[in-house]
């Protein structure tokens, strides 16, 4: 009996060995052995691979309804490696749940073929192509077959292990295409990791032709180098590891090398989490579903959740609001269709007075606004170095004159409910007007915001691996500012990210945007610093900012509650601990916390009589 146990037993194995010789390296169709529930598998016919390609997709509750012609928004999922479009997969449950609970708006999932073992890249011999599939294949059959929002506008990217890997080198490298990236547990092996065992050096010779040059162009550190410019303020991104993850300090090393690059993202690690997509998933919940909702535009994200009755038009207006000889300054507004006079809230972004733009405007923001009905106005103003503070500051004044002048007239708000946020340099803007706008603001809300200029933080080199990454002369960075002004960080035809990093590596940084010398003209800064000029009349203002910030050190903020605690003025501070700049790293439930209390403030004192 137990001899022919033991026969049975080695027959089992010999079966499951040749099956495993038998499986392919690469499979782009992998039906589901049974129907997954909320969901369809399909596919199409590659071209660049001359196979079928299958994917599955949940269309949201009411999609197929008679009479109904809505575009949807699309959140394209990419599975890890050795797994299928079939498996790996982020629950549709969770995303069914979410919209049938009005968390988010309906939107479409597809869930990606990757081949399994493509780490999302084309093979050097053309065999397996799963980048150009994804982009030049999949996308379009996908807006040709359904309904969608067929534009970056409308389209997220999300993944996990490899798939996070994908989709975040995907989403930078074409950043026309993606409005926001979600990268679960990417997988940013380096060239060196990649011979570390035999799966992976199959990989690595199959994929890469044993090139680990070839393998590294395609790693999103890479490409976030080479990108960094077009990316910039345009594509959203988020990043979550666990905090048990084999991976975790590959999560770090990409992590630190967005935040040298001045690429903003959030990151999050979360305790207690292995590498495992279930439990990770379950403990996010639809946090990253919001997290692409909150950074879709237009049409797509017109059908968020709002205060607003359902029959009002809730509509966005790229206007000009001031002329420089030909520069066109500009200002997003969005509005409702009826004539209700509205609080409005102002967004003014970051970007050290050297980046940025109006379209880099906060989730969070544009929910608060949305959600009680109130207008949203977002400004351009001049950038430095072509233009100096004094200047700017004057764009800054301009464009609260041309709200109350226009804005009543034109979009129905109401002049005496303005709150202002912003966040880096937006915070700065946003404290400069609680003195320099006339009449001021009701109440203001700065995240990791500053009050000083001349200060050692800004006017002596930093010490801090993100501002000296790589050595800048000066000659490549005056290189980046050397056109015509710009209101539009996109305009300009160099990086401002790298004129930055000069600055804050040579200290130079108060003399680039003022023309000033910090040391001998400190009183010419004065007028420009909020710490310099806070009465009893300053609006009440909200405070957060992270303890281990490098970019604007926490002390900032400080310096500015103890202004507001002398003169009498009502603040609130809400310090996150350990959260870097952008409350990057920072606990997740705190800032949540910090950002509800902060504005319900701005609430109350919009709603005041």
């Amino acid at each position: 009996m137990n001899m022919v146990r033991a026969w049975f037993l080695l027959g089992l194995l010999a079966a499951g060995l040749k099956a495993a010789e038998e499986r392919p390296f690469m499979s782009f169709f992998n039906s589901p052995p049974q129907p997954l529930p909320l969901e369809e598998h399909h596919s199409y016919q590659s071209a660049a691979m001359k196979i079928r390609v299958g994917y599955n997709i949940y269309l949201p509750p009411g999609y197929g309804d008679v009479g109904n012609i809505r575009h949807y928004p699309v959140i394209y999922w990419l599975h890890g490696r050795g797994c299928s479009e079939s498996n790996d997969q982020f629950p549709a449950a969770t995303v069914d749940a979410a919209i049938r609970s009005k968390e988010i708006p309906p939107l479409i999932l597809v869930y990606a073929s990757g081949g399994g073992m493509s780490f999302y890249s084309d093979s050097f011999d053309g065999q397996w192509m799963a980048e150009t599939t994804i982009i030049r294949e999949l996308i379009p059959h996908i807006d040709a077959t359904y309904r969608t929002i067929a534009g970056r506008e409308g389209r997220a990217i999300q993944g996990m292990s490899m798939g996070g890997l994908g989709a975040l080198k995907l989403a930078l490298k074409y950043p026309d295409l993606f409005g926001s990236v979600v990268a679960f547990a990417g997988g940013y092996r380096s060239a060196e990791e990649m011979q570390s065992n035999e799966i992976s050096r199959e990989i690595l010779r199959r994929v890469f032709g044993s090139d680990p040059g070839r393998f590294m162009a395609n790693h999103p550190a890479t490409i976030a180098r080479a990108n960094a410019q077009a990316v910039r303020n345009r594509v959203a991104i988020k990043m979550f590891v666990g905090l048990e993850d084999p991976l975790l300090a590959n999560n770090r090393s990409m992590h630190a090398t967005l935040t040298e690059l001045n690429l903003a993202h959030e990151y999050w690690e979360v305790p207690g989490i292995r590498h495992d997509l279930p439990r990770l998933s379950a403990w996010l919940g639809s946090d990253g579903l919001q997290f692409a909702v909150r950074h879709f535009g237009g049409s797509a994200a017109e059908s968020a959740p709002t205060a607003a009755p359902a029959e009002l038009a809730f509509e966005k207006q790229t206007v000009v609001y001031k002329e420089v000889g030909p520069l066109a300054i500009k200002a997003d507004v969005y509005h409702y269709s009826d004539t209700k006079a509205r609080p409005v809230i102002v967004s003014l972004h970051g970007g050290a007075l050297i980046m940025g733009h109006r379209e880099n405007l906060t989730g969070a923001v544009r929910a608060f606004a949305l959600t009680n009905g109130y207008v949203l106005v977002s400004f351009d103003y001049r950038l430095a170095p072509e233009t100096r503070l004094p200047a700017i500051i004057e764009d800054l004044e301009d464009a609260f004159r041309w709200l109350r002048r226009e804005g009543v007239k034109r979009f129905h708000i109401d002049p005496d409910r303005v709150a202002v946020t912003g966040g880096s340099a937006g915070g700065y803007l946003t404290l400069v007007t609680g003195y320099r706008i006339q009449p001021p603001p009701r109440v203001l809300l700065a995240f990791f915001g500053y009050g000083d200029l001349i200060g050692d933080w800004y006017s002596t080199p930093s010490p801090h691996p993100r501002h000296n990454a790589r050595k800048i002369t000066p000659e490549e960075a005056w290189r980046q500012v050397s056109g015509p002004a710009v209101a539009d960080a996109r305009d300009r035809k160099g990086d401002g990210g790298v004129f930055y990093n000069f600055c804050r590596q040579t200290g130079q940084w108060p003399k680039a945007i003022s023309g000033w010398d910090p040391r001998s003209e400190a009183e010419k800064f004065y007028p420009f610093m909020p710490l310099k000029n806070v009465t009893a009349a300053y609006p009440p203002t909200v405070l957060i900012h992270g303890t281990a910030d490098t970019d604007v050190p926490f002390q900032q903020s400080e310096l500015m509650a103890q202004e507001f605690q002398r003169h009498g003025v009502a603040h609130e501070f809400y310090r996150i601990a350990n959260a870097e700049h952008g409350l990057a790293g920072g606990d997740r439930a705190e800032i949540e916390r910090a950002e509800r209390k902060a504005f319900e403030f701005v609430r109350l004192h919009l709603e005041r009589p």
